[in-house]
C-alpha cells in the first residue's frame, strides 16, 4: 500500500501493463480492474448477445393482448391468449417444428409462458415470420384461433420452397 514515507506503491497490471495500488494487485492476482473484470464483462455480454438472439416471440403478443383487454381483467385475459396460442403450439408440434415434441403441451403459467426463437426449428421460425402478423390481424376481425388454413398454407409454400434448394 504506503511505504514508510507514506507514498502509494503501484505495480504495473500482468496483462495491461496499466499501474494499480499493489492492493489493488494483492486482490485481482496482479491485475487491474478493467482486465480482471474483463472475464465477466465478456460473459455477461455474450449471454445478451444470445437472449437477444432468443426473443421471446409471444412477449410481444402478451403485452399487445394485456393492454387491449386491460389489467382488471386478467384472468379472462390470460384465458383467451391461452386459447388463442394453444392451436398455433398444437399446429407447430402436429408438423415437427419444435425442437422438443412436447413444448407447450402442459402450460402451468400462460402468463409467464414463453416461445422463443430456439424451441423452434429453422422452418418453424420462417414461418412463424411469414403468417403470425395476418394471423393476428385475423383474429381481430373474428377469425377462429383453430383456424389454421394460413399456416397450413404457407407451411406448403415453405416446405416447396426448402425441397427445391
Amino acid at each position: 500500500m504506503s511505504d514508510m514515507n507514506n507514498t502509494v506503491v503501484r505495480v504495473p497490471c500482468k496483462q495491461c501493463g496499466a499501474l494499480v495500488l499493489s492492493s489493488t494487485a494483492d486482490h485481482t492476482g496482479g491485475l487491474c480492474m478493467p482486465c480482471f473484470k474483463k472475464p465477466q464483462r465478456d460473459q455477461i455480454q455474450a449471454q445478451f448477445e444470445a437472449d437477444s438472439k432468443d426473443r421471446d416471440l409471444l412477449d410481444c403478443g402478451r403485452r399487445w393482448f394485456e393492454a387491449e383487454i386491460g389489467h382488471q381483467y386478467k384472468e379472462r385475459s390470460l384465458r383467451r391468449f391461452q386459447e388463442r396460442y394453444e392451436p398455433l403450439l398444437k399446429f407447430y408440434r402436429d408438423h415437427q417444428l419444435l425442437l422438443d415434441p412436447k413444448f407447450g403441451t402442459e402450460v402451468a403459467d400462460w402468463y409467464h409462458f414463453e416461445l422463443r426463437q430456439s424451441h423452434l426449428t429453422d422452418l418453424g421460425l420462417r414461418l412463424y415470420h411469414k403468417c403470425v402478423s395476418g394471423w393476428l390481424q385475423g383474429l381481430d376481425r373474428g377469425t377462429k384461433p383453430s383456424h389454421m388454413a394460413r399456416w397450413s398454407k404457407a407451411l406448403q409454400e415453405l416446405r416447396g420452397l426448402h425441397s427445391d434448394l
